[in-house]
């Protein structure tokens, strides 16, 4: 009997979550303010992966879902945009091996995900005679509307808490089988979601007008500039990032800056002092900033210094 990695952390911070999630190749910006919390609990077999996440602030994930794994993420009943679509309750979001990751969740968000080796899954389903339901499956939101999500996210939650609370606990065929015959048949009747939040052209122009952003993130960057150089209206600009951040373009880049900056805290400062990077992002009034940054984050600049220093010591 092989055992998993079993990692878990409660109320960690943003940096300390991102380390924790390594499996997942996921950039977390965090976008509401105050401090952040959330907690982690993965276990982690060859087969598969099982993982429950929360968060109590706004977060925009983006990057890529794991190699070699089909992913199901169970997003429970709060707001939560993926990709152009808003997800509904008792919804699956599907990622094939190594897709894009592009979701905006609210405050208090939680979710299950189960994540299979790819070659097994594609053996449940020539069990079942559910071949052409993998043809057809591809990374998109799905909404459901039987009982049987429930069990399925509730599955997910006790074995997580079985293992967490003793790693030698040995139900992972049993589990693994029945959990992966009721995903089948879960998937069978499960609906492409239709809940559009906006149009493809809209969903390119956040798109474009994000990637300006960050490849300018350490400039002065204005807003005539960004309906110049993506060739829209100010008007739509607004609504657009309104749509999906729940805040104007304007208030995004400091947000995004900031995240920069808490980053680089957390790093290699290259001898750098907290005001030298703090300006590198445009913060040119030291005392605004320290007051912008404990606003956005809870804590001073000088104090994720100090917790980091401290997190170093300890490992």
């Amino acid at each position: 009997m092989d055992f998993p990695v079993v990692i878990s952390g409660k109320n960690v911070d943003l940096f300390e979550f991102t380390e924790l999630s390594k499996d997942w190749s996921v950039d977390f910006i965090q976008l509401g303010g105050g401090s952040f919390l959330s907690s982690i609990y993965q276990v982690l077999f060859p087969e598969f992966h099982l993982a429950y996440v929360h968060f109590n602030s706004s977060v925009k994930q983006e990057g890529r879902s794991p190699k070699g794994y089909w992913s199901f993420a169970f997003a429970d009943d709060i707001e939560l945009f993926w990709r152009n679509k808003s997800v509904a309750p008792k919804s699956i979001i599907v990622y094939a091996p190594d897709s894009e990751i592009n979701a905006v969740n609210n405050s208090d968000f939680d979710v299950m995900i189960f994540s299979i080796e790819e070659s097994l899954l594609f053996q449940f389903a020539k069990q079942t005679n559910a071949d052409d339901l993998m043809e057809k499956l591809d990374s998109g939101l799905l909404s459901c509307s039987v009982d049987l999500w429930d069990t399925l996210r509730n599955t997910i939650l006790s074995e997580i808490t079985e293992y967490n609370s003793n790693e030698n606990h040995s139900n992972k065929f049993q589990f693994l089988d029945s959990f992966t015959l009721s995903l089948l048949e879960l998937l069978k009747t499960s609906k492409p979601s239709i809940k559009k939040v906006s149009n493809v052209t809209r969903l390119q122009l956040l798109t474009d007008v994000e990637h300006y952003i960050q490849d300018n993130i350490s400039e002065k960057i204005t807003i005539p500039e960004l309906v110049k150089c993506c060739n829209v209206s100010e008007r739509t600009l607004l609504y657009t990032f309104k749509k999906r951040f729940k805040i104007g373009p304007k208030a995004y880049i400091k947000v995004l800056k900031l995240n920069c900056v808490y980053r680089i805290l957390h790093g290699d400062t290259q001898g750098k002092t907290i005001s030298n990077i703090a300006r590198q992002f445009g913060f040119w009034h030291m005392g605004q900033f320290h007051a912008d940054y404990k606003a956005f984050f809870g804590e001073l600049p000088s104090e994720t210094v100090a917790k980091e220093k401290l997190r170093l010591l300890k490992s």
